[in-house]
């Protein structure tokens, strides 16, 4: 999921290929949901991914939240946004 940021909301959107017909092979992106603060999109990420996840302990789920985290600073330290003259 990629994560395009405006000065006024966020938003999560999600990179897909088309299967078949004439666009087949051809990307996309495809917005999923969008929020008012980055806090919020942060929080939505972290819920699905650990509602897709397979943990099964508490400890485990405290490594997927915390490898989520990492993620993101790797993901906002080095995001350039790009802002409309």
């Amino acid at each position: 999921m990629l994560l395009p940021l405006t000065l006024f909301n966020t938003s999560l959107i999600k990179k897909k290929v088309a299967q078949k017909g004439s666009k087949a092979g051809e990307e996309w992106l495809d917005p999923i949901a969008y929020f008012p603060s980055l806090n919020q999109l942060v929080t939505e990420l972290v819920n699905r991914h650990v509602r897709n996840s397979t943990v099964t302990s508490i400890a485990g789920l405290a490594a997927e939240i915390g490898s989520i985290g990492k993620l993101c600073q790797e993901a906002f330290a080095t995001y350039q946004p790009k802002v409309k003259p």
